[in-house]
């Protein structure tokens, strides 16, 4: 009897509890919040020289494997040496190099793949920087007029953290052009192109592999123009060239159906074709392959252009004195807005498929913004000195925001 009535009690608190329970509140999980990822960029400005810089807030530069040091990211300063900068994106620099004659090359982000043009392999070396924590290794593929070149030293080239690695392209290939292939088997690297010591200074940035190049912009007083091309596939490809003049869109003598051999490199002068005009270069192909326009105006360094990606809002810091240059690839015109610094903004119409300059005022860091109803690309060119600063890209990416969610039994 005793067992029984155990039972029953036992019975009873349990349904007890469980009729308790009902009464309390669940925990409520917190809803899923979205947030704004952070929006930071490092890039490797690859000379000494004077850096000019546009951006949001603060950076911080450092020189390759140096201690940072602060600075607004809207600015400039001195480099010494190649340094990297970290900052929140967007973020637009470049380095005015402190060489004779003058050069400027855009400051890049390290990469695992890379593909630079080379005219003439005897004057130039390859930089290739590690700015990274870790070691890199690269390989390169060189492609040549008759083919690809199979050099000796030309794989697993190691760079250490923080380190500067040249190399002599005299060594790996006997005449130009040449298209230097970089890949990253290990970490990645900023790859420049870079005068021998004792030559006059030039620098050229690397480019990406693409079927479609728009590539801004051949100055009017330019004096020689070559268009290299470079094909990094197994199969001849046909590529089709446009010119986007200040008369309008057109294709220049000499370079229409031009055949490109499989593995190989080309030169195609222009300087002829483009009639003294400032010229925007569209390059097509069925595959990816790499392109470059060398320029040269007096006795300034010769200039390599690569392609910039078209967008409705455009930046750069530049040194004065030059002309701004908008081209707009569209089939429609585009209505601009461009604002030297701080002064009035200036009304443009960019006609479709041609180019336009306007006038920068003088000054050693002259910022501006380029706000357009269609995507361009713009340049500006210092005749002075024959440099050649892209704009860039200044907006930020539209991205989808990051989602976090409180997790309540966490303590």
């Amino acid at each position: 009897m005793r067992r029984i009535i155990m039972s029953f009690v036992s019975l009873a608190v349990v349904v007890g509890a469980a009729f308790g329970l009902t009464f309390i509140t669940p925990l409520r999980r917190p809803p899923a919040a979205a947030v704004d990822l952070p929006r930071t960029t490092e890039q490797v400005c690859p000379t000494a020289g004077t850096v000019l810089s546009v951006g949001e807030g603060d950076l911080t530069h450092a020189a390759i494997g140096g201690a940072p040091v602060t600075a607004r990211a809207t600015g400039s300063f001195q480099a010494e040496a190649p340094v990297q900068l970290r900052g929140e994106a967007p973020l637009v620099a470049g380095v005015v190099g402190s060489g004779t004659p003058q050069t400027y090359a855009a400051c890049a982000s390290p990469a695992t793949e890379a593909v630079l043009l080379v005219a003439d392999p005897a004057t130039t070396e390859l930089s290739l920087i590690n700015s990274d924590t870790g070691e890199a290794a690269v390989d390169l593929t060189l492609l040549g007029p008759e083919g690809e070149l199979t050099p000796v030293g030309a794989r697993g080239i190691a760079i250490a953290p923080g380190v500067t690695r040249k190399v002599a392209l005299s060594v790996l290939a006997p005449a130009g052009p040449v298209g230097v292939l970089v890949t990253a088997s290990q970490g990645r690297v900023a790859a420049t192109l870079v005068n021998v010591e004792g030559r006059p200074a030039t620098v050229a940035v690397a480019a990406d592999t693409a079927t479609d190049h728009v590539i801004p912009a051949v100055p009017a007083a330019a004096d020689a123009a070559r268009l290299l091309l470079t094909n990094p596939t197994e199969n001849r490809l046909e590529v089709s060239v446009e010119a986007l003049g200040t008369g309008g869109r057109y294709v220049p003598a000499g370079a229409s159906d031009i055949s490109l051999p499989a593995m190989s490199t080309v030169a195609v002068d222009l300087t002829g074709a483009l009639s003294g005009e400032a010229t925007t270069i569209l390059v097509h192909a069925d595959a990816p392959i790499g392109a470059a326009v060398l320029t040269r105006t007096g006795s300034g360094a010769p200039a390599t252009l690569t392609a910039r990606e078209p967008s409705a809002r455009l930046g750069v810091a530049t040194p004065g004195s030059g002309s701004l240059l908008l081209s707009n690839p569209q089939a429609a015109p585009a209505a601009v807005q461009v604002v030297f610094a701080d002064a009035p903004a200036i009304e443009v119409t960019a006609p479709a498929g041609a180019t336009t300059a306007v006038a920068v005022p003088e000054g050693e860091s002259v910022l501006v913004a380029v706000v357009a109803d269609r995507d361009i690309v713009a340049a500006v060119a210092v005749p002075a000195t024959g440099i050649v600063v892209p704009l860039a890209r200044n907006e930020v990416e539209p991205q989808d925001p990051g989602t976090v969610q409180l997790d309540p039994g966490l303590r």
